[in-house]
């Protein structure tokens, strides 16, 4: 049975992403090319550079996280982590994580806005249970999307087995 008590560190441990990542050419001219369909296939129009709009882009990749639609949380983040990793190997890493951290699925996660950094990057906090992290996004092709975390980006070049949730 899941504990109230166990929320905070189970928080803790899920908002660091999770993800996989190509190490052959192969798979990374794969997700080069995965970029570019989806660049093409999910124009939105272009958000203003203001806090509000960045944390209104952090606020529905959240959404995606706690409702386990983990695919569509690959498109929210930044290049960084979308040039790294396959969207696939996302989904089925994160669904490990939610597994082995037993995190039950629609934690709501709510985001605050904090500060602008420039106009191309916004520091965002999310919050649940009164335990809160911050949270870079970065503005990409007209849009707000997330930086990985640190800890995320240690994962890369490691095989997915060998990521750490």
């Amino acid at each position: 049975m899941f504990r109230i008590a166990a929320l905070p560190v189970l928080f803790a441990l899920t908002l660091t992403g999770c993800g996989s990542t190509a190490t052959e050419s192969d798979e990374a001219t794969e997700n080069a090319t995965q970029n570019s369909v989806v660049s093409s296939t999910t124009a939105t129009p272009e958000k203003p550079k203001t806090l509000e709009a960045a944390t209104a882009s952090e606020q529905e990749n959240a959404d995606r996280y706690s409702s386990g639609d983990y695919a569509g949380q690959w498109l929210l983040y930044s290049s960084r982590l979308r040039d790294a990793i396959s969207q696939d190997d996302y989904e089925a890493y994160a669904k490990r994580c939610a597994a082995e951290t037993e995190r039950p699925e629609g934690l709501r996660l709510t985001v605050e806005g904090v500060r602008m950094d420039g106009d191309s990057k916004a520091i965002v906090r999310l919050g649940v249970l009164g335990v809160v992290q911050s949270r870079t996004m970065v503005y990409e092709d007209g849009q707000w999307l997330q930086e990985p975390t640190e800890k995320l980006v240690a994962n890369f070049g490691k095989p997915v087995a060998q990521w750490d949730c």
